[in-house]
């Protein structure tokens, strides 16, 4: 796409606005760029654009933005922003980053969704392209990472990229060659009004695709087929329930496929690194890609067994006088608290809580009655799961009013042989900027700890 001269938008300056910015002045484009923060806030990135040529406002997003004929805007953005609506009424181009991106990028592209589980496949599929030799980068809605607009001009053989609902609202001609859903739970209700919007927009990831591409999509999910039905792409499945015509599956205890003109063994499911039936799903996932990409069977096997997982996500950060502590801060809906307590077998003591979307907890205070020794709730839904224990029997939980203060707490409730797991179930905005600034809170307090018992 030739943008040179032609007038943009951004609206939001976080990772993925700053990230659209620089590749619209690199390709020779008039850049404007608007945040609602103060510009005090933003003294790194506002001094970095204004060097780069951007004309910047802060503190609001007035109608200047208009002013262009395309806007960028950034997931954090909720779609009924005022300045949105008009642009929209006007006729103006309304594209998230990726699309940004997608229109300037010269290598095929995976791209994974899903409610649980698109950061790990991400990830894991990266590594496997990797390990087969293959020049490759992550991007997208990914942390740690960088927006896709970052790898545009990367000397590439594939891109991985994560997306997510926010950005698949504004995606115009988004098409991977390989699209990756996980699964779909109830998420993000109250930016996306219900749960049948929430799947309708999971699935745009293949509204481009043609038969040239491929969907990989788990069969094991209603909600998940019931979205896909009239992907036009050639479909290809994963199952840890049973063998499916074309795709990926546990059969007993080993993982098979069929998928194009091969078939076989990969490896036993034991030989994963990365623990919980969740897991394995997601490995099944990245497994299917990385097949309809060509890749070794061997390779996929060594990568299956040698990949540790990501940041925030079952991240095990050490050892305290034979006390296992579990960094799951990416856990951000009782559906994936869930899972992730299924992956256990130890005594757990289990930090959870957040910012209450008004999720049915039915399945996560099941879980926790049956895998919990004690419980630690953080955050505006304390009170509401407090009374939801109550009902379920269980009397073994406390409330705490900061991070140190539940990490503190769930310290003192464990001994010898047992597992302090963060997995909050819930977002982090009650508390936290974001589930990584959440994540690190725990992995500090557990820091400062470490350095008083040695």
């Amino acid at each position: 796409m030739d943008v040179k001269g032609r007038k943009f938008s951004i609206i939001g300056l976080g990772r993925s606005g700053v990230a659209a910015a620089r590749l619209l002045m690199r390709k020779g484009a008039e850049v404007f760029a608007s945040d609602v923060r103060e510009r005090s806030e933003l003294t790194a990135v506002a001094d970095e654009l204004e060097r780069l040529g951007v004309r910047l406002e802060f503190g609001r997003h007035s109608e200047r933005i208009l002013e262009s004929e395309s806007i960028v805007v950034s997931p954090g953005v909720p779609s009924d922003t005022p300045v949105l609506k008009q642009a929209k009424e006007k006729g103006k181009a309304v594209i998230s980053e990726v699309e940004l991106a997608y229109s300037f990028l010269e290598c095929p592209m995976v791209a994974v969704t899903g409610t649980n589980g698109k950061t790990t496949t991400a990830a894991l599929i990266n590594h496997v392209l990797e390990r087969e030799g293959l020049r490759t980068a992550l991007g997208g809605n990914v942390a740690p990472g960088i927006p896709m607009s970052g790898l545009v001009g990367k000397p590439l053989d594939f891109a991985v990229v994560e997306v997510s609902t926010f950005q698949l609202e504004t995606i115009d001609r988004f098409r991977p060659h390989v699209g990756v859903l996980t699964n779909i739970a109830p998420d993000h209700l109250d930016r996306h009004g219900s749960f049948e919007e929430y799947k309708r927009l999971k699935a745009r990831l293949f509204s481009n695709q043609t038969d040239q591409d491929f969907s990989v999509l788990n069969a094991d999910d209603e909600n998940v087929m019931d979205a896909t039905e009239a992907v036009r792409s050639r479909r290809v499945f994963f199952s840890i329930s049973g063998r499916v015509d074309s795709g990926v599956w546990v059969a007993e205890g080993d993982i098979r496929f069929r998928i194009l003109e091969r078939s076989g063994r990969i490896c036993s499911s034991s030989e994963i690194a990365l623990k919980g039936e969740f897991n394995l799903e997601n490995s099944l996932a990245a497994s299917a890609a990385c097949l309809l990409l060509g890749v070794e069977k061997e390779t996929i096997a060594e990568a299956l067994a040698s990949f540790k997982g990501v940041i925030h996500r079952l991240e095990e950060i050490g050892e305290i006088r034979g006390i296992t502590f579990v960094n799951n801060s990416m856990c951000t809906n009782p559906t994936a608290a869930s899972k992730s307590l299924a992956a256990f077998s130890e005594p757990l003591v289990l930090i959870m809580g957040g910012k209450d979307k008004g999720f049915d907890t039915d399945l996560l205070i099941k879980s926790v009655v049956e895998k919990a020794k004690h419980v630690v709730l953080i955050g505006e839904v304390a009170k509401r799961l407090s009374k939801e224990l109550e009902v379920a029997g269980f009397s073994r939980y406390e409330s705490a009013s900061s991070m140190s203060d539940a990490f503190n707490k769930a310290y003192a409730a464990s001994t010898s042989g047992d597992t302090i797991l963060l997995s909050p179930g819930f977002a982090s905005f009650d508390m936290f900027k974001n589930f990584e600034e959440r994540g690190f809170a725990f992995k500090e307090a557990f820091a400062q700890l470490k350095s008083k018992s040695q």
